[in-house]
């Protein structure tokens, strides 16, 4: 499933941001309610490897 969200700014719409699902049982809300959750845990990762050096090691 592929989801196509636009935000608006007043009459204009933003550039818009492609989701790509392999549940295809899911709907679209629930396809955003997963990437929203798993985008703020991509942010919280993203502060250690970008300013403690966190990048050169695995877990």
């Amino acid at each position: 499933m592929i989801v196509i969200c636009y935000e608006r700014d007043g009459d204009d719409f933003k550039d818009p941001m492609y989701l790509l699902s392999t549940d295809v049982e899911l709907n679209a809300e629930a396809v955003i309610s997963y990437y929203k959750n798993r985008w703020s845990i991509e942010t919280n990762y993203k502060y250690p490897k970008s300013n403690l050096v966190f990048d050169e090691y695995k877990v």
